[in-house]
Parts: C-alpha cells; structure tokens; sequence
C-alpha cells in the first residue's frame, strides 16, 4: 500500500467515524452520539498510530524492527486499558463507542474494496 492509498484510507475511517457519530446522535441521543463520537476519534488516532509503527517496521533495521514490534504490542495495551477505564468509569455507553471505534474497520473495509476495485485487470 502506498502512502496515498493510506491517506485514502484515513479519509474514509474519519468520514465513516462522522457519518456513525451524527447517526448515532441522530437516532440514539447526545450521550450516545458523544460516546460514538469519542469511539470515533479513537479509531482515528489509533489508526494513526498504526501506520507510523508499521512504516518503521517495514523500513527499518532489525533493532528498529524489534523495538517498533514491541511498541505496537505497547500501543494496544494501552488501547486496551483505556478503553477498559472509559467503560467502568462510566465516560461512555459501550455499544455507542463501539459504533464509533468500529469506524476503523468499516473505513477500511470499504478502502480497500474500493483500492481492489480499481486495480488493473479487476473489471469484469
């Protein structure tokens, strides 16, 4: 994947993030579309994350490699215990932030249908 299908990419997982948000709002209420809202600026920021880690990992030397692998692991734990604190502290409604962080996978889902779709040989 290049650099501009991951900016693609980025575009879809902020819009879907939007669309779920102002849905959730719509259809739930504030509170719910809130929590969708902070799932969705999760799954954002997340993915962010992900792809400088996996650029280095790609790129750099066995060292780097090593350290940038370890830092994915840091990073999902981390992901983990906040999303753990933000639930039994009562910050969010559950199923509303998972609308909202399931934003990461529907984006990129849809990408890469779309970036499959539009690779040579692919029409039918």
């Amino acid at each position: 994947m290049d650099k501009q299908t991951a900016e693609r990419m980025s575009v879809f997982i902020v819009g879907l993030g939007i669309i779920l948000s102002v849905g959730t709002y719509t259809f739930v209420g504030a509170a719910a579309g809130r929590s969708a809202a902070i799932g969705a600026g999760l799954a954002v920021v997340n993915w962010y994350l992900l792809r400088f880690l996996v650029v280095r990992i790609t790129r750099g030397t066995q060292r780097a490699k090593a350290a940038m692998t370890a830092l994915v692991m840091l990073k999902m734990a981390a992901l983990m215990g906040l999303i753990s604190m933000m639930v039994a502290a009562g910050w969010v409604q559950p199923i509303a932030f998972i609308i909202g962080m399931s934003a990461l996978v529907g984006g990129l889902l849809f990408g890469s249908f779309l970036y499959i779709a539009r690779m040579p040989g692919s029409e039918r």
